[in-house]
């Protein structure tokens, strides 16, 4: 299992590595190249993540990649040997800036969290879903994806072959257990005065519709050009 999640996060790795590349020889730096995606379940923000990931060729962290980058010492690993000695020094000032010196053992998971989302940053040219990355990087583009309930259900119901009953169910103890993590992890305070650059009602939208919506947003944030 830590093998293949290895590979995946080498790809990821890549393909920010790849986007960047281009961006350097085009001349054109980007100056806002992460994407933090905040969603409920159901809302069809994994599949807009993928999807905007694949259009414009960035590379995307999902829940089980970020937590194996902060609980896998092997995959920690792995992603600090992408980054020089400065670059490292970087990731932990950031650390201590959002979150201080503490080490009780309650801590440790934020401190190993922030320290995954901030290599992330460092690669750039990133899309992260979830995880409170957008309290962590409040400086890129921060989205937040949400949909009715009845959307959400039907959504679950069709993707993930539930039954009525079972996706109300799931959905309504995933907003709980997100609640939870979030106001743990960051504190009450952080969870609810978090913003967003833009949030999408999915009533209103196609996925290919917030896709579109986002890459003009980000278009707009950064100095880069997307096509």
């Amino acid at each position: 299992m830590v093998k293949y999640i290895e590979e995946l996060v080498t790809n990821q790795i890549l393909r920010s590595e790849a986007a960047r590349n281009r961006l350097d020889e085009s001349g054109k730096a980007c100056v806002c190249n992460i994407v933090t995606i905040s969603r409920t379940m159901g809302s069809g923000a994994r599949i807009i993540a993928n999807k905007l990931a694949t259009e414009i060729g960035w590379s995307m962290w999902d829940k089980e990649l970020i937590n194996s980058i902060a609980e896998d010492a092997r995959v920690s690993k792995k992603v600090a040997e992408t980054f020089d000695e400065q670059k490292q020094s970087e990731i932990e000032m950031f650390v201590r800036s959002v979150l201080g010196d503490h080490e009780a053992s309650g801590f440790m998971y934020a401190k190993h969290l922030a320290k995954a989302v901030a290599s992330v940053e460092k690669l750039g040219n990133a899309i992260i879903l979830g995880r409170g990355a957008n309290i962590l990087l409040p400086r890129a583009l921060n989205i937040r994806i949400d949909a009715s309930e009845k959307l959400r259900v039907s959504n679950m119901i069709k993707y993930e072959d539930l039954t009525e009953h079972e996706a109300v169910a799931k959905i309504r103890n995933s907003d709980k257990e997100r609640h939870r993590f979030m106001v743990h992890t960051f504190g009450r305070e952080r969870v609810e005065n978090a913003k967003f650059d833009l949030q999408i009602w999915m009533d209103e939208f196609t996925n290919d519709d917030a896709v579109a919506i986002i890459k003009a947003a980000l278009s707009r944030k950064c100095t880069c050009l997307l096509k």
